[in-house]
Protein backbone atom coordinates (compact mmCIF):
# COMPACT_ATOMS: atom_id res chain seq x y z
CA UNK A 1 0.00 0.00 0.00
CA UNK A 2 3.13 2.19 -0.66
CA UNK A 3 0.69 4.83 -1.91
CA UNK A 4 -1.14 6.73 -4.68
CA UNK A 5 0.49 7.49 -8.05
CA UNK A 6 -1.14 9.68 -10.99
CA UNK A 7 -2.92 7.18 -12.32
CA UNK A 8 -5.27 6.46 -9.08
CA UNK A 9 -5.98 9.62 -8.93
CA UNK A 10 -8.93 9.97 -11.53
CA UNK A 11 -9.88 6.40 -10.61
CA UNK A 12 -10.35 7.84 -6.53
CA UNK A 13 -11.57 10.96 -7.87
CA UNK A 14 -14.82 9.01 -9.43
CA UNK A 15 -13.25 10.36 -12.87
CA UNK A 16 -11.54 7.21 -14.64
CA UNK A 17 -13.12 5.63 -17.88
CA UNK A 18 -11.86 2.54 -16.66
CA UNK A 19 -11.43 2.08 -12.75
CA UNK A 20 -13.10 2.64 -9.75
CA UNK A 21 -12.28 3.87 -6.22
CA UNK A 22 -12.77 -0.16 -5.07
CA UNK A 23 -10.11 -1.17 -7.76
CA UNK A 24 -7.56 1.07 -6.29
CA UNK A 25 -8.72 0.14 -2.80
CA UNK A 26 -8.29 -3.39 -4.06
CA UNK A 27 -4.64 -2.95 -5.19
CA UNK A 28 -3.42 -0.79 -2.52
CA UNK A 29 -4.76 -3.40 0.23
CA UNK A 30 -3.24 -6.50 -1.65
CA UNK A 31 -6.62 -7.79 -1.73
CA UNK A 32 -6.23 -8.56 -5.61
CA UNK A 33 -3.61 -10.09 -8.03
CA UNK A 34 -0.97 -7.04 -9.41
CA UNK A 35 -2.80 -5.95 -13.17
CA UNK A 36 -1.57 -7.31 -15.92
CA UNK A 37 -0.35 -5.91 -18.72
CA UNK A 38 -3.04 -5.31 -21.61
CA UNK A 39 -2.61 -4.69 -25.27
CA UNK A 40 -3.53 -0.83 -24.72
CA UNK A 41 -0.94 -0.57 -21.93
CA UNK A 42 1.85 -2.77 -23.94
CA UNK A 43 1.25 -0.29 -27.38
CA UNK A 44 1.51 2.59 -24.76
CA UNK A 45 4.62 1.19 -23.54
CA UNK A 46 6.50 0.31 -26.71
CA UNK A 47 5.27 3.52 -28.51
CA UNK A 48 6.62 5.77 -25.53
CA UNK A 49 10.20 6.54 -26.73
CA UNK A 50 9.16 7.07 -30.25
CA UNK A 51 6.49 9.75 -29.37
CA UNK A 52 8.78 11.37 -27.13
CA UNK A 53 11.19 11.39 -29.73
CA UNK A 54 8.54 12.94 -32.30
CA UNK A 55 7.91 15.88 -29.48
CA UNK A 56 11.55 16.64 -29.65
CA UNK A 57 11.80 17.06 -32.94
CA UNK A 58 8.58 19.13 -33.70
CA UNK A 59 9.59 21.76 -30.65
CA UNK A 60 13.54 21.49 -30.94
CA UNK A 61 13.41 20.46 -27.38
CA UNK A 62 15.28 18.95 -25.08
CA UNK A 63 13.33 15.82 -23.79
CA UNK A 64 15.20 13.78 -20.69
CA UNK A 65 13.90 10.77 -18.94
CA UNK A 66 12.36 10.41 -15.58
CA UNK A 67 13.39 8.82 -12.85
CA UNK A 68 13.31 4.94 -12.49
CA UNK A 69 11.89 5.04 -8.67
CA UNK A 70 8.80 7.06 -7.84
CA UNK A 71 9.29 10.54 -6.76
CA UNK A 72 7.95 11.13 -3.06
CA UNK A 73 5.81 14.27 -2.87
CA UNK A 74 4.95 16.19 0.35
CA UNK A 75 3.38 13.54 2.28
CA UNK A 76 4.72 10.21 2.35
CA UNK A 77 1.64 8.54 0.16
CA UNK A 78 1.98 11.08 -2.59
CA UNK A 79 3.99 9.27 -5.38
CA UNK A 80 4.99 10.47 -9.12
CA UNK A 81 6.49 8.45 -12.09
CA UNK A 82 6.99 10.73 -14.52
CA UNK A 83 7.22 9.43 -18.41
CA UNK A 84 9.74 12.53 -19.20
CA UNK A 85 11.30 15.99 -18.67
CA UNK A 86 11.77 18.75 -21.14
CA UNK A 87 14.94 21.00 -20.55
CA UNK A 88 14.48 24.50 -21.58
CA UNK A 89 17.34 27.29 -20.67
CA UNK A 90 18.77 25.06 -17.42
CA UNK A 91 15.15 24.45 -15.96
CA UNK A 92 12.21 21.52 -16.52
CA UNK A 93 8.88 20.52 -16.80
CA UNK A 94 6.89 17.95 -16.80
CA UNK A 95 6.18 15.30 -20.13
CA UNK A 96 3.26 12.51 -20.26
CA UNK A 97 3.49 10.83 -23.46
CA UNK A 98 -0.18 8.86 -24.05
CA UNK A 99 -1.45 7.15 -27.31
CA UNK A 100 -5.70 7.37 -28.20
CA UNK A 101 -7.58 5.21 -30.82
CA UNK A 102 -9.17 8.80 -31.44
CA UNK A 103 -9.00 12.41 -30.73
CA UNK A 104 -12.44 12.47 -29.32
CA UNK A 105 -12.70 13.77 -25.85
CA UNK A 106 -9.46 16.00 -26.58
CA UNK A 107 -9.21 19.56 -27.41
CA UNK A 108 -7.11 21.38 -30.35
CA UNK A 109 -3.73 21.07 -30.21
CA UNK A 110 -1.14 23.42 -28.64
CA UNK A 111 -4.48 24.03 -25.96
CA UNK A 112 -5.05 22.97 -22.49
CA UNK A 113 -7.91 20.69 -23.44
CA UNK A 114 -6.43 17.06 -22.22
CA UNK A 115 -9.74 14.74 -21.15
CA UNK A 116 -9.64 15.03 -17.29
CA UNK A 117 -8.71 11.58 -16.47
CA UNK A 118 -5.59 12.61 -17.48
CA UNK A 119 -5.69 16.33 -16.53
CA UNK A 120 -5.62 15.02 -12.72
CA UNK A 121 -2.78 12.72 -13.04
CA UNK A 122 -0.59 16.13 -14.55
CA UNK A 123 -1.92 18.06 -11.34
CA UNK A 124 -1.21 15.50 -8.77
CA UNK A 125 2.71 15.03 -10.42
CA UNK A 126 3.02 19.22 -10.07
CA UNK A 127 1.91 18.63 -6.27
CA UNK A 128 4.87 15.83 -6.02
CA UNK A 129 7.42 18.12 -7.90
CA UNK A 130 6.76 21.13 -7.37
CA UNK A 131 7.01 21.87 -11.06
CA UNK A 132 4.40 24.21 -12.70
CA UNK A 133 3.94 22.81 -16.27
CA UNK A 134 3.39 19.79 -17.77
CA UNK A 135 3.20 18.96 -21.32
CA UNK A 136 1.35 15.91 -23.36
CA UNK A 137 2.77 14.54 -26.60
CA UNK A 138 -0.30 12.25 -27.94
CA UNK A 139 -0.58 9.90 -31.36
CA UNK A 140 -3.95 9.47 -31.83
CA UNK A 141 -3.75 6.14 -33.97
CA UNK A 142 -6.64 6.17 -36.04
CA UNK A 143 -5.13 8.81 -38.73
CA UNK A 144 -1.94 8.91 -37.68
CA UNK A 145 -1.82 12.57 -35.84
CA UNK A 146 0.32 13.55 -33.37
CA UNK A 147 -0.69 16.60 -31.00
CA UNK A 148 0.99 18.95 -28.17
CA UNK A 149 -0.92 20.14 -25.22
CA UNK A 150 -0.09 22.30 -21.87
CA UNK A 151 -1.35 22.21 -18.75
CA UNK A 152 -0.25 25.35 -15.97
CA UNK A 153 -0.29 24.20 -12.28
CA UNK A 154 -2.91 25.82 -10.23
CA UNK A 155 -2.10 25.93 -7.06
CA UNK A 156 -5.74 26.49 -5.78
CA UNK A 157 -7.37 23.40 -7.16
CA UNK A 158 -4.02 21.17 -6.35
CA UNK A 159 -4.64 21.97 -2.79
CA UNK A 160 -8.09 20.73 -3.10
CA UNK A 161 -7.60 17.66 -4.64
CA UNK A 162 -4.62 16.77 -2.38
CA UNK A 163 -6.67 17.48 0.47
CA UNK A 164 -9.30 14.87 -1.04
CA UNK A 165 -6.94 12.38 -2.19
CA UNK A 166 -5.20 12.47 1.69
CA UNK A 167 -8.75 12.14 3.23
CA UNK A 168 -9.29 8.98 1.06
CA UNK A 169 -5.87 7.76 1.39
CA UNK A 170 -6.30 7.63 5.33
CA UNK A 171 -10.13 6.53 5.69
CA UNK A 172 -10.01 3.89 2.74
CA UNK A 173 -6.46 2.53 3.22
CA UNK A 174 -4.69 3.29 6.26
CA UNK A 175 -8.23 2.35 7.89
CA UNK A 176 -9.10 -0.16 5.54
CA UNK A 177 -12.69 0.92 5.12
CA UNK A 178 -13.94 -0.25 1.82
CA UNK A 179 -14.98 2.97 -0.76
CA UNK A 180 -19.13 3.18 -1.24
CA UNK A 181 -20.05 0.57 -3.22
CA UNK A 182 -20.67 1.91 -6.95
CA UNK A 183 -21.13 0.25 -10.18
CA UNK A 184 -18.43 -1.09 -11.53
CA UNK A 185 -16.99 -4.99 -11.76
CA UNK A 186 -14.75 -4.28 -8.87
CA UNK A 187 -17.91 -3.38 -6.79
CA UNK A 188 -19.49 -6.78 -7.93
CA UNK A 189 -16.59 -8.89 -7.26
CA UNK A 190 -16.23 -7.16 -3.70
CA UNK A 191 -19.69 -7.84 -2.32
CA UNK A 192 -19.31 -11.85 -3.75
CA UNK A 193 -16.53 -12.20 -2.17
CA UNK A 194 -18.09 -10.67 1.47
CA UNK A 195 -21.64 -12.30 1.19
CA UNK A 196 -20.75 -15.87 -0.03
CA UNK A 197 -22.51 -17.64 2.75
CA UNK A 198 -25.52 -18.20 1.05
CA UNK A 199 -28.90 -18.96 3.34
CA UNK A 200 -32.03 -20.33 1.98
CA UNK A 201 -34.08 -17.87 4.08
CA UNK A 202 -35.81 -14.36 2.75
CA UNK A 203 -36.31 -11.84 5.13
CA UNK A 204 -38.57 -8.92 4.80
CA UNK A 205 -37.61 -5.69 2.75
CA UNK A 206 -37.54 -2.53 4.72
CA UNK A 207 -38.47 0.95 3.41
CA UNK A 208 -34.65 1.92 1.56
CA UNK A 209 -34.61 -1.75 -0.13
CA UNK A 210 -38.04 -1.45 -0.80
CA UNK A 211 -37.45 2.16 -3.01
CA UNK A 212 -33.79 0.13 -4.36
CA UNK A 213 -35.88 -2.44 -5.92
CA UNK A 214 -38.43 -0.40 -7.21
CA UNK A 215 -35.58 1.96 -8.12
CA UNK A 216 -34.24 -0.97 -10.22
CA UNK A 217 -37.30 -2.07 -12.09
CA UNK A 218 -38.01 1.20 -13.53
CA UNK A 219 -34.62 1.73 -14.97
CA UNK A 220 -34.96 -1.73 -16.33
CA UNK A 221 -38.37 -0.99 -17.54
CA UNK A 222 -37.06 2.38 -19.32
CA UNK A 223 -34.42 0.54 -20.22
CA UNK A 224 -36.49 -2.48 -22.23
CA UNK A 225 -38.57 0.28 -24.10
CA UNK A 226 -35.37 2.17 -25.36
CA UNK A 227 -34.16 -0.53 -26.46
CA UNK A 228 -37.66 -1.36 -28.54
CA UNK A 229 -37.44 2.18 -29.56
CA UNK A 230 -33.99 1.37 -30.99
CA UNK A 231 -34.58 -1.27 -32.69
CA UNK A 232 -37.39 0.23 -34.29
CA UNK A 233 -36.03 3.51 -35.72
CA UNK A 234 -32.94 1.29 -36.51
CA UNK A 235 -35.34 -0.72 -39.11
CA UNK A 236 -36.60 2.57 -40.16
CA UNK A 237 -33.60 3.30 -41.29
CA UNK A 238 -32.57 0.18 -42.56
CA UNK A 239 -35.66 0.99 -44.58
CA UNK A 240 -34.92 4.20 -45.91
CA UNK A 241 -31.46 3.02 -46.96
CA UNK A 242 -32.80 0.44 -49.54
CA UNK A 243 -30.38 -0.88 -52.21
CA UNK A 244 -28.37 2.21 -51.13
CA UNK A 245 -24.82 1.72 -49.36
CA UNK A 246 -26.27 3.87 -46.60
CA UNK A 247 -26.63 7.79 -46.00
CA UNK A 248 -24.83 10.92 -45.68
CA UNK A 249 -25.65 14.67 -44.51
CA UNK A 250 -25.08 17.20 -42.15
CA UNK A 251 -24.87 14.86 -39.45
CA UNK A 252 -21.92 12.28 -40.96
CA UNK A 253 -22.66 8.89 -42.66
CA UNK A 254 -24.84 6.24 -41.77
CA UNK A 255 -23.98 2.62 -43.71
CA UNK A 256 -25.14 -0.31 -44.42
CA UNK A 257 -23.47 -2.96 -45.44
CA UNK A 258 -22.63 -6.57 -45.50
CA UNK A 259 -20.47 -7.60 -42.59
CA UNK A 260 -18.11 -11.30 -42.93
CA UNK A 261 -19.45 -14.35 -42.33
CA UNK A 262 -18.98 -14.89 -38.61
CA UNK A 263 -17.42 -18.42 -37.36
CA UNK A 264 -18.99 -20.24 -34.49
CA UNK A 265 -17.91 -23.11 -33.06
CA UNK A 266 -20.59 -25.96 -33.21
CA UNK A 267 -20.29 -27.58 -29.61
CA UNK A 268 -23.65 -29.87 -29.88
CA UNK A 269 -21.37 -31.89 -32.51
CA UNK A 270 -18.42 -31.44 -31.03
CA UNK A 271 -20.11 -32.79 -27.61
CA UNK A 272 -21.87 -36.06 -30.05
CA UNK A 273 -18.64 -36.40 -31.84
CA UNK A 274 -15.62 -35.90 -29.43
CA UNK A 275 -17.43 -35.55 -25.73
CA UNK A 276 -13.83 -36.35 -23.93
CA UNK A 277 -11.90 -33.40 -25.80
CA UNK A 278 -14.76 -31.06 -24.93
CA UNK A 279 -14.84 -32.78 -21.54
CA UNK A 280 -10.86 -32.11 -21.17
CA UNK A 281 -11.41 -28.09 -22.41
CA UNK A 282 -14.13 -26.93 -20.57
CA UNK A 283 -13.06 -24.82 -17.85
CA UNK A 284 -15.70 -24.27 -15.08
CA UNK A 285 -15.83 -20.73 -13.70
CA UNK A 286 -16.07 -20.32 -9.97
CA UNK A 287 -19.75 -19.95 -8.92
CA UNK A 288 -21.07 -16.62 -8.54
CA UNK A 289 -24.70 -15.21 -6.95
CA UNK A 290 -26.78 -13.71 -9.79
CA UNK A 291 -29.14 -10.68 -8.86
CA UNK A 292 -33.05 -12.08 -9.98
CA UNK A 293 -35.89 -9.99 -9.39
CA UNK A 294 -39.90 -11.06 -9.91
CA UNK A 295 -41.42 -7.99 -9.61
CA UNK A 296 -45.16 -8.80 -8.53
CA UNK A 297 -46.45 -5.39 -8.30
CA UNK A 298 -45.25 -2.03 -9.29
CA UNK A 299 -44.33 1.09 -7.51
CA UNK A 300 -47.30 2.93 -6.74
CA UNK A 301 -49.38 -0.35 -7.01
Amino acid sequence: MSGLGGSDIAAVLGLSKWTSPIDVWNQKRGLVEPLVETNPMRRGRLLESAIAEWYAEETGLDVLDGEEMPIVGPKPFMLASPDRYVSVDGDRFGLEIKTARSADGWGESLSAGVPVYYATQAAWYMACTGIDRWDFAVLFLVNDEFRRYTLIRDKKTEKKLVKKCSDWWDKHILLGEPPPIDGSSAADKYLQGKFSNLSDEYRSADIDEEALIFDLDDIQTEIKSLKEKEALIKNQIKERIGDSAGLSGFFGRVSWKFSKGRSSLDSKALKEKHPEMVKAFTKTSEPARILRMSIQHKRGN
